[in-house]
């Protein structure tokens, strides 16, 4: 399965007297209790999104997840996202790319738009319903791992989820403003079946 996607994710930082952390920002949004965040994502400074609209601070965790951390320009927390920025659209809406458990048996990949203002959230990737290519190859794996047998799965510590295959993003994601749709560009989608 191909499915081309572009993107560029280059925060743009504040000049250096507007910057703030995202300790300094959860503070003003009145959090006090920062337990649930690691520690070396609180001093990460916040930044602008491309249209101005809100700030936000990525947090890297892992080579599989990451903490996206919006706020609004008065530094109210917006919304945090388990997952990873891969595009900001012209309205403020986020696209990302969902984190993953790095040691799991599969890393499937996942992406979805969330718009800040509405706090409207959709998964555009796998789409759904399920195109029948990728339908066909989930019943597939499933007569397969219905042969393999559940001790295999419990053996191997798998999830025996024939929905939950390895696929990853390789290169980037854009949009056609001018066309105001959404295009495939450059990159390709690659899934291990």
């Amino acid at each position: 399965m191909l499915i081309a996607i572009w993107s560029s994710t280059h925060f743009v930082a504040a000049p250096q007297n507007e910057q703030h952390t995202v300790r300094e920002a959860l503070a003003a949004s009145g959090i006090a209790d920062l337990r649930s965040y690691f520690e070396h994502c609180l001093d990460l400074k916040v930044a602008p999104t491309p249209n101005g609209q809100y700030l936000r601070a990525a947090c890297h965790i892992n080579p599989s997840a990451e903490q996206l951390v919006i706020f609004s320009k008065d530094l109210k927390l917006v919304r945090e996202l388990y997952g990873w920025e891969l595009l900001v659209l012209p309205d403020g809406s986020i696209v990302y790319h969902h984190s993953q458990v790095h040691f799991a048996p599969t890393h499937s990949a996942e992406i979805s738009v969330l718009n800040p203002a509405t706090g409207v959230e959709k998964e555009i990737y796998p789409p759904k319903p399920y195109q029948p290519v990728r339908s066909a190859f989930i019943q597939r794996m499933s007569e397969l791992y219905k042969q393999r047998g559940e001790a295999w799965f419990r053996e191997h510590n798998h999830h025996m989820d024939p929905e939950r295959f390895d696929a990853r993003l390789v290169g980037s994601v854009t949009m056609d403003a001018a066309r105001k749709i959404d295009r495939v560009h450059g990159a390709v989608w690659r899934s291990r079946w």
